[in-house]
């Protein structure tokens, strides 16, 4: 065995002896627990081996639980701490899918469905996004600290007023813990929206500025024979709409199911539709920009040729 190789295995895994790195160096059980009796390893509460002496720092013990428990990410208050969020909690939590089964010591283990887009890496470890964990974290801040933790992620453009809502609408739901809270906090920080005539024109500016097509404004589609629907934005070449959306938080959570119906009823006419609400269009125009054009290929291919 290369005592050279392992080490400098077990310094980039801060100070832990990776099972998969153990197996590879052909260590076996028997010297692994002789090894631990002998003080020149150690193993934590979770049962994952580390280099004897070595600090305990939050690095390690987060390594060494999601060596124990597979298939893991950081969640909660673990992932907080990743993001520079201020929460502290001496215990590592880690999500995982519904229907598995994992229980280690010192290691808290959440099970919730997440989407790929809930998921990153940071600092070397598969964490929940920092949209997902301000969601996962309302039950746990106070109100003030709350919101602090978002206005501080804004402020320091790691996500936008977009992510974050679009992250809440989709995990949380009523009845669970922290909900009424981030509602809260979310309608507090929206601040006050431009007019429909404003964010129209606020649109219009950024298309021509980025060189897309103008669309067809204030189109009207007859969904059914009981509703009709105005649109703000028709391609009519690429069948796409595009729905400007300038109502506050409160109102746009009101409308959620309402838009979603109406996406529905266009989808089944070979329409899609694309929803920007203000905040996106002001905070992250170049994303719009990227979203249309990619969804607008037959409007704006002639625009395109050099």
């Amino acid at each position: 065995m290369d005592q050279q190789w392992l080490a400098r295995r077990s310094a980039r895994a801060h100070g832990v002896l990776l099972p998969e790195v153990l197996d590879a160096a052909g260590i076996s059980m028997k010297q692994r627990r002789a090894r631990v009796q002998s003080g020149e390893w150690r193993l934590l509460p979770c049962g994952i081996a580390v280099v004897g002496g070595a600090p305990v720092t939050f690095e390690m013990s987060a390594t060494a639980a999601l060596a124990a428990v597979r298939g893991s990410v950081l969640c909660c208050q673990s992932a907080g701490t990743v993001h520079g969020v201020d929460v502290h909690d001496d215990l590592i939590h880690v999500g995982l899918p519904p229907g598995t089964t994992s229980r280690r010591r010192g290691v808290v283990v959440h099970r919730f469905r997440f989407d790929k887009k809930d998921v990153t890496r940071r600092s070397g470890f598969p964490v929940t996004t920092i949209e997902r964990t301000l969601v996962d974290l309302s039950p746990v801040l106070a109100p003030r600290d709350l919101r602090r933790a978002v206005e501080i992620a804004l402020v320091e453009r790691r996500t936008t007023f977009t992510r974050v809502e679009d992250a809440y609408l989709r995990v949380g739901r009523q009845g669970r813990p922290g909900t009424v809270r981030m509602r809260d906090t979310l309608a507090r920080l929206d601040g006050c929206p431009p007019s429909e005539s404003e964010l129209e024109a606020m649109m219009l500016d950024l298309l021509a500025s980025a060189g897309l097509a103008t669309p067809v404004l204030q189109h009207t589609f007859e969904w059914n024979s009981l509703e009709k629907g105005r649109v703000d934005m028709w391609f009519p070449a690429d069948e796409l709409i595009v729905e400007l959306d300038g109502r506050r938080f409160h109102s746009r959570l009101a409308a959620f199911e309402r838009d979603r119906r109406r996406d529905q009823l266009a989808l089944v006419k070979g329409l899609r539709t694309v929803r920007f609400p203000h905040r996106q269009i002001t905070d992250s125009p170049a994303e719009v920009v990227d979203i249309l054009r990619a969804l607008t290929p037959r409007t704006n291919c002639v625009l395109d040729v050099p």
